[in-house]
């Protein structure tokens, strides 16, 4: 591929070129278009979409640790879930998300989200490859410990713990 992309020439260019990061220490911040946020306070950090922002624009944001944070629209604005008005939070180490511009200065909506759940469930399987026996070989780990294994043969069929 050739070309340029804001001014540099596409081999030259490099992801942050594109969608710089910002580390966001403070408990506020006006959002610039098409740049990622990345969460550190200790406390919630409100992230108000920019005033102005072209069709397409983007603004991302994640939580690396501390409080979280809340996307907050500008005056007049308004984010977009699966066609409802949202209000945009995430709480947790590793949460995001990834608004779009559909309507200049006014609409956003919510491209993706990613909130990790302190509820998740890891389900984990050791297996010894030394062990020929399949009854024996395969020892459950972390939330699956204690679970049953699934069986079956001739027609018959059990879905154990799962």
């Amino acid at each position: 591929m050739t070309g340029y992309i804001n001014g540099k020439k596409i081999p030259d260019l490099k992801y942050e070129d594109m969608l710089p990061t910002r580390k966001v220490t403070g408990m506020s911040v006006v959002a610039t278009p098409n740049v990622r946020y990345i969460t550190t306070n200790g406390n919630v950090t409100t992230i108000t979409l920019p005033s102005r922002a072209a069709v397409g624009t983007l603004v991302a944001v994640a939580c690396e640790r501390g409080g979280g944070w809340r996307i907050s629209p500008a005056a007049g604005q308004i984010i977009w879930n699966e066609g409802y008005p949202a209000d945009v939070t995430g709480y947790e180490p590793g949460d995001s998300a990834n608004l779009i511009c559909i309507v200049a200065d006014t609409e956003w909506t919510l491209e993706s989200y990613n909130r990790v759940s302190s509820d998740a469930k890891l389900y984990g399987v050791r297996i010894d490859t030394a062990n020929t026996n399949p009854e024996t070989a395969v020892e459950y780990t972390d939330d699956a410990i204690g679970f049953s294994p699934m069986s079956g043969g001739d027609g018959n069929f059990s879905w154990g713990s799962w």
